[in-house]
């Protein structure tokens, strides 16, 4: 689905002409130059106008845009598409901060590239805390990659958003999400530990910082 594009992924390529030719017989690539950089995004999904809904519509446009990008991101963090990262899993499984054993996969795709694009979404915080944490790591530059996804809950049918506080630079709304296996208890197949229709509440904080709106928040439905 994604393609991860570059010959050799060294971010000199831009250096003075000069420097380069002086380099040019006997140039070394660094342990963090080789890896690839990090390059799905929502631009190049096939299906984007899958994100477009649902969105907030209290949100401004920036704020809007952002939504859509933390939709997408999450959506590929916790399903089986995982950002279309592919690679091999090491033999010998790391402890992570939990401290539970997991085999992480090594992508060859750059650990900073993928910090980077998911800070255009979330802040500085979440990004480290929750969005990357045990899941993506970096292993001398290299994003190394722990599957831990699970597929979209079938039961999630729709939602209605409302503000719960407002100001210049925060704004906080949650949204009351209706799951159903109506369906499946029409064909008598409900599980004794379901039932046919229930409702959550999730809540998301969106904040203004230097770098513009950023998801501090975000509560998985999916």
């Amino acid at each position: 689905m994604f393609f991860f594009s570059g010959c050799s992924g060294n971010k000199n390529d831009n250096r003075p002409q000069s420097v380069t030719e002086k380099t040019t017989a006997h140039t070394e690539i660094t342990e963090e130059e080789k890896y690839l950089p990090f390059t799905a995004t929502l631009e190049n999904y096939s299906d984007k106008e899958f994100f477009s809904s649902p969105c907030p519509d209290f949100l401004n446009a920036e704020q809007k845009d952002i939504w859509k990008k933390a939709y997408y991101m999450t959506y590929m963090s916790v399903t089986s598409q995982s950002f279309g990262l592919s690679g091999e899993y090491e033999k010998a499984p790391r402890k992570s901060e939990d401290g539970n054993e997991y085999h992480y996969m090594r992508t060859g795709v750059s650990y900073d590239e993928m910090y980077d694009y998911i800070r255009t979404a979330f802040t500085k915080e979440y990004t480290e805390e929750i969005f990357l944490g045990d899941t993506y790591i970096s292993d001398g530059g290299e994003l190394l990659f722990c599957d831990r996804a699970r597929e979209p809950d079938i039961s999630y049918k729709d939602c209605d958003f409302y503000v719960v506080s407002q100001s210049g630079d925060k704004i906080r709304f949650a949204m009351t999400a209706v799951y159903s296996w109506h369906g499946i208890a029409q064909l008598g197949e409900l599980d004794k530990t379901e039932t046919e229709t229930h409702y959550e509440e999730h809540f998301f904080t969106m904040i203004k910082t230097e770098d513009g709106w950023r998801m501090s928040e975000y509560s998985y439905w999916l």
